[in-house]
């Protein structure tokens, strides 16, 4: 497991697709504008990432933490088109987390 703890550079290293107009030219519709899919729309993710093998899923957790791999106990989940390395994890911090 690789652990980054700036959110801004999981974003840049795994390539989110994170905008409803990123999406137009890919003919795939995410359920928010900003790119998410639940977990009804998350077979249409997966046959979209076999067709297109330059993108993958990225999956969020409910504490906060993103995966750069498939995980089905997931909250959502997105597109990645950079880094596939799935032992990229972006954790927020304990002092992030519980500021006082």
């Amino acid at each position: 497991m690789i652990l980054i703890s700036d959110f801004s550079e999981f974003i840049r290293q795994i390539g989110l697709v994170a905008h409803i107009d990123d999406f137009e030219h890919l003919n795939i519709r995410p359920c928010t504008l900003l790119g998410f899919f639940d977990e009804h729309r998350l077979y249409e993710l997966i046959s979209f990432c076999k067709k297109n093998p330059c993108f993958h899923i990225v999956t969020h957790m409910i504490d906060g933490a993103c995966l750069n791999h498939l995980d089905l106990s997931g909250l959502y989940f997105s597109l990645g088109k950079g880094d596939q390395d799935p032992r990229l994890v972006y954790t927020p911090s304990v002092t992030k987390r519980f500021r006082l």
